[in-house]
């Protein structure tokens, strides 16, 4: 059958195409930001840090505690590669309706080196209770 162009038959309808309202977003809010796991108020997440003129040669984690309590939290942290497999213990406290995030609170990895780019991220064994 060829297709014709001109007026629609009148039993048919238009399309209309699918739209999402453009909003703007600040660059101090969370947008970057991609979810890891969400457990019981808390959540981690991750953003690729570039260095060395690179988007995905490092990545950062950001536990945020939505509780009214302190929280500990304690995970395996898998970072992966075609060719390379990395893991490290992660653990910490987040005081409550708080957030944790970056190098001094040991949620920095750059296990690849400048080279070496991160391809997937996991959590493994992970914990997350209130502070006694």
């Amino acid at each position: 059958m060829l297709a014709t162009w001109g007026a629609l038959p009148a039993n048919a309808q238009e399309a209309v195409p699918d739209s999402v309202a453009a909003t703007q977003v600040s660059t101090r809010s969370d947008w970057a930001w991609r979810p890891v796991i969400a457990v019981n108020g808390i959540r981690v997440d991750y953003i690729f840090y570039a260095a060395n003129g690179r988007a995905d040669n490092g990545v950062v984690l950001k536990v945020s505690n939505e509780t009214d309590q302190p929280m500990r939290y304690r995970f395996t942290l898998i970072l992966r590669n075609p060719e390379q497999e990395y893991e490290e213990e992660v653990s910490g406290v987040v005081q409550a309706g708080t957030l944790v995030t970056g190098d001094q609170e040991g949620l920095y990895f750059a296990p690849f080196g400048p080279d070496g780019s991160v391809g997937e991220i996991g959590l493994r064994g992970y914990a997350f209770e209130p502070v006694e």
